[in-house]
């Protein structure tokens, strides 16, 4: 719990962490402190494009909203360790924090441009669910793996990956797959 109020402090002020936290007795605390963790880093995001493209004269300027990440191959790696090592329930209840972590920061952000005729924002995260959903629908063959190979793991037994070695020319020459075989896949790595 230090690195959650660590991270908690570097954005609302130093000792916010731990009063959100509280004593440990709330079961809902470290939801609404992550909540207001992700709506203050909105609002931050929100005034660096006021200040840096608005205030500069941009007059046009279109902001993706965070997609729910609990649905990269990274994310979906960590929760299938929580249902090993707990239960399914648990992991439901993980990805459930995070979404409402990404909601908190998508309705801050929106509700910061709303009305706004410089800045619109682009609910990707809505189109990113759809995509992998049914990522055939969107023209891609695989929405819930990775085009590069994982080369090891990190600390926590999670894939590793080395960008230098996951080239087009590596991935077209993979053998029993087409050239293009990997332009249809959603993710590159864990995240991307």
């Amino acid at each position: 719990m230090p690195a959650f109020v660590g991270l908690l402090d570097s954005v609302l002020g130093a000792g916010t962490g731990a009063t959100l936290l509280g004593d440990g007795t709330n079961p809902n605390a470290a939801v609404v402190a992550g909540m207001s963790y992700m709506e203050t880093v909105a609002g931050k995001l929100a005034d660096a494009i006021q200040e840096h493209a608005v205030g500069k004269g941009a007059t046009k300027v279109l902001v993706m909203n965070m997609p729910d990440i609990a649905l990269t191959p990274r994310f979906r790696a960590v929760l299938a360790g929580v249902a090993a090592q707990s239960s399914p329930q648990q992991a439901a209840q993980v990805e459930g924090v995070i979404q409402t972590w990404v909601n908190s920061f998508n309705s801050a952000l929106a509700g910061r441009f709303a009305g706004s005729t410089k800045v619109a924002v682009l609910d990707f995260n809505t189109t990113f669910r759809a995509q992998v959903a049914a990522p055939a629908t969107f023209g891609f063959t695989d929405g819930t793996g990775t085009a590069c190979p994982a080369v090891g793991t990190d600390g926590s037994g999670l894939p590793t990956y080395d960008f230098p070695t996951c080239t087009a020319a590596a991935l077209s020459a993979k053998q029993g797959k087409p050239s293009d075989w990997w332009t249809t896949y959603m993710f590159s790595d864990g995240f991307h």
